[in-house]
């Protein structure tokens, strides 16, 4: 800026760091005179109320939806249930759903479609929100699976500083959300738990092995993590490192 008696105007580009909400933004003005000789600076609380919102990493969390619903219809087929009908093949599918009998007689490849009610198929989707050097890029992930998916409504169950249960925590939920103490997060577990259960776990701890091994023995649970910056999905002692999304044992 300009040393003048005159109004000036002045435009700010602010690019947040970090999630939160804010309701004022602190400003600091420099103005110099023509000849660069004097300064004088003047610093200043702004009204600026917003809320920070996590990351939205859309890439990666189409490419974990795909691979966890390529997971849960393959789990459906391996449960035998009914079949509803042949379609021609698409890329993606899994081959172990080609009718290959069928196919050598139409010269394509027929893909068998099977009915599964959609609530017992319906995961619980859980962030674990413990303390973590992982837990702001876990976050982001869940938010942007979750922003994904909510036209479908998905269930939630959200441990951290404070548990939240249910469709939609809101946008101040998510922006303020902080790290809680997992010792207390179990219990709530126990009580949502459905019978597909996505987990989103920022460390391995006790308590997190504690969880996995109870709520795996009568359910199927998809432990979602990572090891440096890769994204893993597991269920049981199958490991799919995205974003190849190919399962592998363990």
């Amino acid at each position: 800026m300009i040393l003048t008696n005159k109004p000036q105007e002045v435009q700010l580009l602010w690019q947040p760091k970090e999630r939160g909400c804010h309701e004022t933004l602190t400003v600091i003005f420099t103005a110099y005179d023509s000849l660069g000789l004097f300064r004088k600076s003047a610093k200043r609380e702004i009204s600026f109320p917003v809320t920070v919102l996590p990351a939205f990493c859309k890439i990666q969390a189409e490419k974990l939806q795909r691979v966890l619903e390529k997971k849960q219809q393959l789990n459906a087929y391996q449960r035998g249930l009914d079949f509803r009908e042949h379609r021609a093949y698409r890329p993606g599918d899994s081959f172990n759903r080609i009718d290959w009998k069928l196919s050598a007689h139409t010269q394509e490849w027929l893909y068998r479609e099977y009915d599964y009610q959609e609530e017992e198929c319906s995961p619980l989707f859980c962030f674990w929100g413990s303390h973590s050097p992982k837990f702001e890029p876990l976050l982001d992930l869940y938010f942007s699976l979750w922003h994904l998916r909510k036209e479908k409504q998905p269930e939630l169950l959200i441990l951290g500083n404070r548990a939240f249960h249910g469709k939609d925590p809101g946008h101040t939920y998510f922006a303020s959300l902080e790290a809680g103490d997992e010792k207390a997060f179990f219990a709530h577990l126990k009580k949502y738990a459905k019978k597909q259960i996505v987990l989103f776990v920022p460390e391995n701890s006790p308590e997190v092995s504690e969880a996995i091994e109870t709520l795996s023995k009568d359910r199927t649970v998809y432990l979602v993590y990572f090891v440096e910056k890769q994204l893993m999905v597991q269920e049981k002692d199958k490991i799919c490192s995205l974003p190849g999304g190919e399962w592998i044992d363990d």
